[in-house]
């Protein structure tokens, strides 16, 4: 696949007239992410697809498809990858738009099952109003700051728990995207958490 995020920096570089550097100083982006981007080694974070479609004055959602269909393959996310094509070839075909919506919640620090509650909540409601995917910010599923609670014995065994509980629970018809820290080989994670259709996919950094 073409590296789609070099590609629309290029035509945002083109229709503007500005080099990266005044991109990143007009547009508020790091230069540091500017240079990744550039580079081809880090996908278009949703923010910044949003921001070169309305640039280039094209459909958001056709970019942020791409940009996130980019991530997953360079991350090696199969079932995000899956995921994103289904929307590009949907949008492609003429089909319904992809429609996102962002979750802003105060979840309560260590209290997983009202969290997750919460996040089971709001799915629903999201499911019914006819949203594709549905964004919870960093740590929603534990709270933030988390602190000593990572160092807590078991904790992360209910996490673990919590997530397999929400799995079940989560409507089929929405993709549920939210963060909790995971551990594997001894070492934690903060994770990114993606259920589908009763699937659950995990990226971590």
């Amino acid at each position: 696949m073409a590296n789609k995020t070099k590609d629309y920096l290029a035509k945002v570089r083109k229709k503007t007239g500005l080099s990266d550097y005044k991109i990143a100083q007009k547009y508020d982006i790091n230069q540091s992410n500017l240079s990744k981007y550039k580079s081809g080694k880090t996908a278009l974070s949703e923010t910044h697809a949003w921001q070169f479609a309305s640039i280039l004055g094209v459909n958001p959602a056709i970019v942020v498809a791409n940009t996130k269909l980019e991530h997953a393959k360079l991350t090696g996310n199969k079932l995000k990858a899956i995921f994103w094509q289904e929307q590009l070839e949907n949008l492609s075909n003429g089909s319904e738009p992809i429609k996102i919506d962002i979750a802003q919640i105060n979840p309560i620090v260590g209290d997983l099952k009202n969290n997750a509650q919460t996040i089971i909540n709001l799915a629903y409601d999201a499911d019914e109003s006819g949203t594709h995917l549905l964004v919870f910010p960093e740590l929603a599923l534990i709270g933030y700051p988390a602190e000593d609670l990572l160092l807590r014995e078991g904790f992360i065994d209910q996490i673990e728990s919590t997530i397999e509980h929400m799995r079940t629970q989560l409507p089929e018809g929405i993709s549920v995207l939210f963060g909790a820290p995971a551990r594997i080989d001894h070492h934690l994670y903060n994770s990114a958490y993606l259920i589908r259709q009763g699937r659950v996919s995990t990226y971590h950094k």
